[in-house]
């Protein structure tokens, strides 16, 4: 199942119930000129992000590089990262994330962007 979070989808391809928690695949699509999130630490997760449609920036710590369809991007736990569509087409990326559980995160952030309406940011758990 794809899940939109405002101008960013997630969409599950593998999960760590699949691999023995060793890695999961996620697959995001970015609508034009869209942030995926904040910046942000990932403590226990790497991230390898291939780009596979159109053109994708990331921020690596303090550098700024930009992976195009066929490139793949290292982002190390303990490093700060985020990663944005800067064009005017949508871009896409395959996310492995080592070791899994990440993935599940994306299942419960998308309870609060319900389809055809504005995020719902209040917390209901």
């Amino acid at each position: 199942m794809t899940h939109w979070m405002g101008g960013v989808s997630a969409r599950t391809l593998l999960s760590g119930a699949s691999t023995d928690g060793r890695f999961s695949i996620v697959e995001h699509r970015l609508r034009p000129r869209e942030l995926a999130a904040p910046m942000h630490m990932n403590q226990r997760e790497d991230e390898y992000s291939m780009v596979t449609d159109g053109k994708i920036g990331f921020v690596l710590g303090d550098d700024v590089v930009t992976g195009k369809t066929g490139d793949l991007v290292l982002k190390p736990r303990a490093q700060w990262h985020t990663f944005f569509n800067n064009g005017d087409t949508e871009a896409r990326l395959l996310e492995i994330i080592s070791p899994s559980g990440f993935e599940n995160y994306f299942d419960e952030l998308a309870g609060f962007f319900p389809a055809d309406a504005p995020p719902d940011l209040e917390w209901h758990g």
